[in-house]
């Protein structure tokens, strides 16, 4: 089958090292800062993340029975496996909460376990190396967290001398590439295009196993075979490259679309991709 490689603190550090990039696993973002507040975990189609908490310190929130009682049941038949983290959606209908309950940050002891409320991006990991570049604080403050194998960077937003705001972190996450969920397997095929070059596909191919899987793509009249020196790039009118993430599996779904617009019986092909 195809090559998994588990999301924990060796992974991290072996990604970072192989390729000179700066990947984390996030803490420190904060649930409630003070204006800026996470939306009630009873809303409407909203996705919350909850961490497992040692049972002799945790500090139950006094809630409503009804949302106590929803809570407990999207905890219970959430099918999140990871042992670090469990993700929770609110379903958009059939499932309500007690409008009095107004608490962001939660704590749930339900079949001996407790849960507590963290924020939706808590121990996920990104690519941070675009930061090293553009923090105003400079790069060090991103670097320094990999220092002797590090993988956590911890969000400053309680650090005395200069606290970060929760606002900054909403405003400049998305340059981050994400990675996945610390806890969680990942085909080797989905690892973002910056950090899937040879080297790490020949690091985890040989420490994880090998994939004896095979996908027959048909090549074009005049197609040369893939030089995997270059990385994971594609040329583009045979001018400019640009680096893409896809998964394996969309294979089938490029080569129909690529029909779909060139085929020689464009009537039927056209007729198929407006229906679609």
């Amino acid at each position: 089958g195809q090559v998994e490689i588990l999301l924990n603190n060796s992974t991290i550090a072996a990604l970072n090292t192989i390729t000179d990039h700066y990947v984390y696993a996030i803490k420190g973002l904060s649930v409630d800062y003070g204006v800026i507040r996470l939306e009630h975990p009873c809303t409407p189609g909203l996705r919350s993340r909850w961490e497992p908490k040692d049972i002799s310190d945790c500090k139950p929130t006094e809630l409503e029975a009804k949302t106590r009682e929803t809570l407990f049941e999207l905890l219970n038949n959430s099918g999140d496996d990871n042992p670090f983290l469990r993700d929770i959606f609110f379903p958009e209908e059939g499932a309500t909460c007690s409008a009095v309950d107004d608490e962001r940050e939660i704590e749930i002891e339900m079949n001996g376990e407790c849960w507590t409320r963290v924020h939706p991006e808590h121990m996920s990991i990104f690519d941070m190396t675009y930061w090293v570049d553009h923090h105003p604080g400079g790069s060090y403050n991103i670097q320094k967290w990999s220092e002797n194998n590090g993988t956590i960077l911890v969000y400053p937003s309680l650090l005395e001398s200069n606290p970060h705001s929760m606002s900054r972190w909403n405003n400049h996450w998305h340059k981050f590439t994400f990675v996945g969920r610390f806890g969680d397997y990942l085909s080797l095929s989905d690892l973002p295009s910056t950090l899937r070059g040879i080297e790490v596909t020949n690091y985890f191919g040989s420490t994880k196993g090998s994939d004896s899987t095979h996908v027959l793509v048909c090549g074009s009249p005049g197609e040369v075979s893939n030089d995997k020196n270059e990385g994971f790039q594609f040329d583009i009118s045979g001018v400019a490259t640009a680096n893409v993430n896809y998964l394996l599996g969309d294979n089938r779904k490029f080569v129909w679309t690529m029909i779909g617009l060139g085929a020689a019986d464009q009537l039927r092909q056209r007729v198929s991709w407006a229906m679609s």
